[in-house]
């Protein structure tokens, strides 16, 4: 499976999820007038089944060997199982107020219900885990994948190819500039000096996939920044090399010219 075939079925969850959001609401506003209806009820209990069995099949695709996960895109992951948990567990706590005022039969659900949810949730944030887990066992719910012996990772990228080679093909244009082409104005300074230190930005978020993140203020205004841009912003800005007070390589060529015809004149 791609990465483009996971970003679908992210799509179709969103849908989903959406389509939960709004059945649940009619229902909630059906319990706060008193007069909830089977109707209502049954279609937000349908809305829900579908978004748990879409989510928990993204999940186990993207748990899978065939993809690969960055730290970020993991991080994010993990806040919409949490969401989903949470969201979940109030659900059916209106689901049992509903069914009590409308006099259907109220079944919870059983078994390895959103199991892989509860078993990355508990690797990745055991104590979010604990917290949830507790609530779920006071509300009766399924904690079978919680009480899971094993655990389950997603395939983390270790180097992100594209930022990799973007960073080293802009810190070679920056070098060449300073180093081969020659520096004959301020501004072509100021060329290379962005160059190199986003190159490096590039380069170092590339390879290291952590989260970089910086905060700074800059001219009373407070930028946050993140990725390839903070560590732009750190090289550039923090850098504790001033501007240098050379003299261009076509001035140098003249003085020199000057020199020697000075000297053949004497």
């Amino acid at each position: 499976m791609s990465n483009q075939s996971l970003d679908a079925q992210y799509a179709e969850t969103l849908e989903l999820k959406g389509r939960f959001n709004s059945c649940l609401a009619d229902l909630l506003d059906e319990i706060l007038n008193k007069s909830p209806t089977n109707k209502t009820y049954n279609h937000a209990l349908s809305a829900l089944s579908g978004l748990v069995t879409k989510f928990e099949q993204y999940l186990t695709s993207a748990s899978s060997d065939l993809i690969d996960i960055s730290k970020t895109q993991i991080e994010d992951m993990l806040v919409s199982i949490e969401n989903m948990l949470i969201l979940c567990a109030d659900s059916w706590s209106a689901f049992r107020v509903a069914s009590e005022l409308i006099d259907a039969p109220f079944t919870l659900p059983a078994g390895n219900y959103l199991f892989t949810s509860q078993v990355l949730l508990k690797t990745y944030r055991k104590h979010k885990a604990e917290e949830i887990k507790t609530r779920y066992a006071a509300l009766n719910l399924p904690v079978s994948g919680f009480n899971h012996n094993k655990s389950l990772k997603f395939n983390q990228v270790r180097i992100h190819i594209p930022q990799a080679v973007a960073g080293s093909v802009l810190m070679t244009a920056g070098t060449v500039l300073a180093f081969f082409v020659g520096l004959e104005t301020g501004t072509q300074y100021y060329i290379s000096r962005i160059l190199i230190s986003l190159g490096a930005g590039f380069l170092i978020a590339g390879l290291a996939q952590g989260y970089i993140k910086t905060k700074f203020k800059f001219g009373g205004v407070v930028i946050t920044a993140s990725g390839a841009v903070a560590t732009f912003f750190v090289l550039y800005f923090y850098n504790p090399a001033p501007a240098p007070d050379y003299i261009s390589d076509s001035q140098a060529r003249q003085n020199t010219k000057s020199v020697s015809n000075a000297e053949t004149s004497n």
